[in-house]
């Protein structure tokens, strides 16, 4: 268990988070879930 903590961590942390930013930045993702927003809304 202590070599488990004490290894480097599989994800890599940048990487992810400028992915995510670029997919925030996605049109066709935004309408995507504004759609399903404005679903649940009325539900």
């Amino acid at each position: 268990m202590i070599k488990k903590l004490l290894k480097a961590p599989a994800v890599q942390w940048n990487n992810k988070f400028e992915q995510l930013s670029e997919r925030a930045k996605d049109e066709r993702i935004k309408a995507f879930y504004a759609a399903a927003y404005r679903h649940q809304k009325r539900l």
